[in-house]
């Protein structure tokens, strides 16, 4: 029997234009500030629009709108072993407090 699955889903809105918010999400060394140590594989699916960080044993996507001179950035965490689902909401909150401090 598979190990049981959770998702999530976090939606955040930034005062500064989309570009500015994908090279805070991209950038070696903003992203280290905001991450962390989490060993995980960028991939570009959308320039400027999607990407997806491949983690050990899920995927998250996250997603840039224009919103007027804004951003909205939707995260969607999907196979999340369900016994870390908690912790993993927990970890993007403070994930995305520390990212909202680097634009």
């Amino acid at each position: 029997m598979s190990e049981a699955t959770c998702a999530l889903q976090l939606t955040r809105r930034y005062h500064v234009p989309p570009a500015e918010v994908w090279r805070a999400l991209t950038e070696p060394a903003s992203r280290t500030r905001w991450l962390g140590a989490v060993p995980a594989e960028l991939r570009t699916l959308r320039d400027g629009e999607v990407l997806q960080l491949v983690l050990d044993d899920s995927v998250a996507t996250i997603e840039l709108r224009p919103d007027g001179g804004g951003t909205v950035l939707v995260l969607e965490h999907a196979g999340i072993p369900a016994p870390t689902g908690m912790r993993a909401m927990r970890l993007w909150t403070e994930a995305l407090a520390a990212f909202e401090e680097q634009l």
